[in-house]
């Protein structure tokens, strides 16, 4: 995962890869650092996620807008694969 600055500023994209061999299937994320202040807010459709199906180095972009003032941020992406149910990951990044 990674996120990309636009040139407006105020409106970011967060990226989501997968970079195993595996198809990444059902792929979630929440943001753990926001939880109750909405600082973050998502441009995607309610129904958007679980994304169905990552194949190898595919890959699927939400837009954000981060109207707070924390420099970094907790994401947990989720997923199932050919080795688990409910895999997950957690990331600080800068957002």
């Amino acid at each position: 995962m990674e996120v990309i600055e636009t040139s407006s500023k105020r409106r970011d994209v967060l990226r989501f890869y997968n970079k195993g061999k595996a198809p990444a299937i059902n792929v979630s994320f929440e943001i753990t650092s926001d939880e109750g202040v909405d600082d973050i807010e998502l441009n995607m459709p309610p129904d958007y996620l679980p994304y169905p199906k990552l194949i190898s180095f595919q890959k699927f972009e939400v837009e954000f807008y981060n109207n707070g003032y924390k420099p970094h941020q907790t994401i947990v992406i989720t997923w199932d694969d050919e080795f688990a149910k409910g895999r997950s990951k957690e990331m600080v990044v800068d957002m």
